[in-house]
């Protein structure tokens, strides 16, 4: 094998290499990227549970202040069972993309 020959393997190897590292970078990226918009859609998901839950709290307070319950009370319930079938939603969605890989 002369040096030519011996050269030109030695670049096909590198390119070869590049080729691969580049690909295992890109697919990384997309991971990171897809883990990224995961947590800003739990933070999301968790302030509206929060929120839910305070509104939750507030008008019980006021229907046990009152000793009455009024459409407020009710509403309060269903935003309240809204985020939290919403963030069920999500994390069922998350947990079957970690399982699929």
């Amino acid at each position: 094998m002369d040096a030519t020959t011996l050269n030109a393997l030695i670049d096909c190897a590198q390119v070869l290499a590049v080729a691969v590292i580049g690909g295992l970078f890109a697919r990384d990226n997309r991971k990171r990227k897809q883990r990224l918009a995961d947590a800003a859609e739990e933070s999301r998901l968790n302030m509206k549970l929060l929120s839910a839950g305070l509104c939750l709290s507030v008008e019980t307070a006021r229907a046990l202040k009152r000793g009455t319950v009024n459409g407020e009370m009710d509403d309060a319930l269903d935003d309240a069972e809204d985020a939290k079938k919403e963030y069920y939603n999500f994390v069922n969605s998350v947990a079957s993309k970690q399982i699929a890989g």
